[in-house]
């Protein structure tokens, strides 16, 4: 399976053995997520450490449950966003 994404000029692509992402189905979606998931898990060293941090957080904050605070903070007015996923 190729992934492929190029950006810049005109020339904008991201597919999946050669088809535009947003033409597959969504079971060659799931196939292409669990190979490119387990192959990054397979050359994950040290030095990739931020890329799986941010992998988890993509995948907790669009899959797991949400909950948000309907009053900003007192102290900063902030609101607070909460995301869990249970795996």
């Amino acid at each position: 399976m190729k992934i492929e994404i190029v950006e810049g000029c005109i020339g904008d692509i991201f597919e999946i053995d050669g088809k535009n992402i947003l033409d597959c189905t969504l079971e060659k979606l799931k196939d292409a997520l669990d190979k490119a998931t387990k192959y990054a898990l397979s050359i994950a060293d040290e030095s990739k450490m931020y890329a799986l941090q941010e992998a988890i957080r993509t995948l907790t904050e669009d899959f797991g449950e949400y909950q948000g605070t309907d009053e900003p903070c007192d102290c900063c007015g902030d609101f607070i966003d909460t995301y869990t996923l249970e795996v």
